[in-house]
């Protein structure tokens, strides 16, 4: 509910009447911060929007409904003339990363947020081609 009081918007996938995934969408920097903490800037003046908090049912999951509901939410923000759509997804999650990359999205950077305590710092660095974006153990 906060969500939505603050201007996000759900975008959510049922499966008959079972509640199978959902997703937020941020058109402001104050919606944007109800659906994430990252500090991350997206320019709303230009038409640009920010997606995240993603999360499908685990009984739905590998079933491409993720990737349907995004599919409706790329033509939502169109629809409402948005021209970029920003996610910022965790490096090591490979499904969230398929479902937009099967829409054209890219990795345009590596982002690292770090909070101790109450100290923060949020870096950003560009990927280079060839980059691998798989984690060394």
């Amino acid at each position: 509910r906060m969500r939505l009081d603050r201007g996000a918007v759900a975008a959510c996938a049922y499966v008959d009447r079972a509640f199978a995934s959902i997703d937020w969408i941020a058109f402001t920097n104050e919606a944007q911060r109800s659906i994430s903490g990252v500090p991350y800037r997206v320019h709303y003046e230009e038409g640009h929007a920010f997606t995240g908090g993603a999360l499908t049912s685990p009984v739905f999951r590998n079933m491409g409904i993720a990737t349907y509901r995004f599919s409706e939410q790329v033509r939502y923000m169109r629809n409402r003339g948005t021209t970029m759509c920003y996610n910022v997804i965790g490096i090591d999650n490979v499904p969230s990363r398929r479902c937009v990359e099967k829409h054209g999205a890219q990795v345009r950077q590596i982002c690292r947020h770090r909070r101790v305590l109450g100290w923060r710092r949020w870096t950003e660095r560009p990927v280079h081609d060839g980059e691998s974006l798989v984690r060394a153990v």
